[in-house]
């Protein structure tokens, strides 16, 4: 075995690195090997390829032998960037290292990467096969830098830039851009708009995002505005939606995005216009039965007739199409007799039920397709109210039924006030989103009930509006009412059974003898008997 005394170092301008140069640094140094990094300037600098020595020393023989780094004598030294673009902007991928004497781009191949996918951009200079899906975003410009239009977080990854000789043999190093995206969403939700902006990487995320109001950062001073989260890549805050009213509102909340690599800081305004759809959020209540308008917010400023807009219904896994364009659609069939446009696109329903409870969504599209503008979004609840009477007691039941969670306060009212004030005796039992009350019938509130005395308050928990319904057992007691449906005809059943039986008993009877019939009429009177049960006045005489 024989065993190797050489020493490895680098030298920097013919001195050891480290002497005097802070912005060198050895990174290892072994017997046979060393590293040394610094900063990516130094590349520019005059005869770069003469200003870096590795200075090996043989222990045997003392000799010392020094070998002149260069990137066309040594192996390839790839060049990396990382660029962070807006969605929906253009961005420029430079391919670094290009051969002094290319006067024409067309020798490099622009490679794109991300997770396990791989596709050729571009080969000797023009658009590849490959790239089709996206091939009218793309172009590449004299200096072989790749353009890229309209960029989609679908466009983030890593891009790689070769260059090739006539032979197919890579020439230079490999330039390799990793390109991150921001997206902002905004949402608007009651009284308060929450503002979200993220950042798509390649890999593991080295960016830092933060919010900034009018140049500061949120919650210095602005007790209004609230941070809900911020991570690495992504930050949230939420504000009143007051502030939508404020002059040059568009311009007031800026992302503040810091690329962990290049510690390049970039600013992104957020804009309604520019940003990914803002959703307009509403909530109404109405009793069923009745009608209702939902409006489509955001409608465009140039709408002279509703042709543009679709209405979608969703209620649990169901959804339906209601409107296409303007029109009602075929998805719409059971219900298209309830249901109408309004010339400033509302959806209009008349006769609610609870089965129209749910989420109805407008979204305005161009001519090719494309949504503009925000969505429009509102969440239907419906109002129901019962009474229901067994003997001597009397059960109301006012309920509010919502497309999610209930966030509803219901109470009963008895002249404009809670109940419980006036009947001490009843039960109660109140939940978030139903009210019951139950009391006798000798009461003296039931005996002097009219349709004003008994109303459902009903409080949006959300939105703090409250509305009030009128108790009406002409609208809502159709429990009561089909019980006495039933037990009218249930009596006027028995009745005819009992008639038809007197009448099949007294034609038997007529074929007896006549003093059977004398027997009769002068003992007990069965038939008498019969005609007080069944109380029919014209077999009683």
């Amino acid at each position: 075995m024989i065993l190797l005394l050489l020493t490895v170092k680098w030298l920097y301008e013919g001195e050891t690195v480290d002497e005097g140069n802070k912005d060198i640094e050895t990174q290892s140094q072994s017997v046979c090997s060393a590293t040394v990094t610094f900063p990516s300037s130094y590349l520019k600098k005059p005869k770069y390829d003469e200003l870096f020595k590795c200075e090996v020393t043989d222990g045997y023989s003392t000799e010392e032998k020094l070998f002149t780094f260069s990137p066309q004598s040594s192996a390839v030294i790839g060049q990396f960037s990382s660029v962070t673009v807006r969605d929906g902007g253009d961005v420029t991928l430079s391919c670094e290292n290009l051969f002094d004497d290319q006067d024409e781009c067309d020798s490099p191949d622009w490679t794109f990467r991300r997770s396990t996918y791989t596709a050729k951009l571009v080969k000797h200079g023009q658009i590849s096969e490959e790239a089709k899906s996206k091939s009218d975003r793309l172009s590449v410009t004299e200096n072989c830098s790749l353009v890229i239009e309209k960029v989609t977080v679908e466009d983030v990854g890593r891009y790689d830039c070769r260059q090739f000789d006539e032979s197919g043999r890579q020439q230079g190093p490999d330039s390799v851009v990793h390109l991150s995206v921001v997206t902002m969403t905004g949402r608007k939700d009651y009284d308060k708009v929450t503002l979200s902006c993220s950042v798509s990487t390649h890999d593991w995320c080295r960016h830092t995002v933060k919010w900034l109001y009018e140049g500061e950062t949120v919650d210095e001073g602005n007790k209004d505005i609230e941070t809900q989260s911020q991570s690495v890549c992504s930050a949230t805050v939420t504000f009143p939606s007051s502030y939508l009213k404020k002059p040059k509102y568009d311009e007031l909340f800026k992302c503040e995005v810091t690329d962990g690599y290049s510690k390049e800081v970039k600013l992104f305004t957020f804009s309604p216009q520019s940003s990914a759809v803002i959703g307009q959020f509403s909530s109404v209540t109405v009793r069923d039965g009745g009608d209702v308008t939902l409006s489509c917010e955001n409608l465009f400023d140039d709408q002279d007739e509703c042709d543009s807009p679709d209405w979608t219904f969703r209620r649990s896994t169901n959804r339906a199409e209601l409107v296409k364009h303007g029109q009602i659609s075929e998805e719409a069939k059971s219900k298209s007799d309830r249901l109408s446009v309004t010339e400033n696109c509302s959806l209009a329903i008349e006769k609610v039920t609870v089965e129209d409870v749910g989420r109805y969504d407008c979204q305005q599209f161009d001519e090719s397709g494309r949504q503009q503008g925000p969505d429009s979004v509102v969440f239907l609840s419906v109002v129901t109210m019962t009474e229901h009477q067994d003997d001597d007691e009397v059960t109301l039941n006012c309920s509010v039924s919502t497309y999610e969670q209930c966030k509803h306060t219901v109470k009963w009212l008895y002249e404009g006030e809670t109940v419980d004030k006036y009947i001490k005796s009843m039960m109660i039992l109140p939940s978030d989103c139903s009210d019951i009350v139950t009391f006798t019938t000798s009461h003296y509130i039931y005996k002097s009930k009219n349709s004003e005395s008994f109303r459902c308050k009903v409080t949006d928990n959300n939105s703090g509006n409250v509305q009030q319904f009128t108790f009406s057992t002409s609208a809502s007691g159709q429990e009561t009412g089909w019980l006495r449906v039933v037990i009218v005809t249930v009596g006027l059943l028995v009745l005819i059974i009992s008639v038809v039986a007197v009448n099949t008993w007294k034609r038997t009877e007529g074929n007896k003898t006549q003093m059977d019939e004398n027997n009769v009429l002068s003992g007990d009177d069965d038939d008498a008997v019969i005609c007080s049960s069944v109380k029919a006045p014209s077999s009683c005489v």
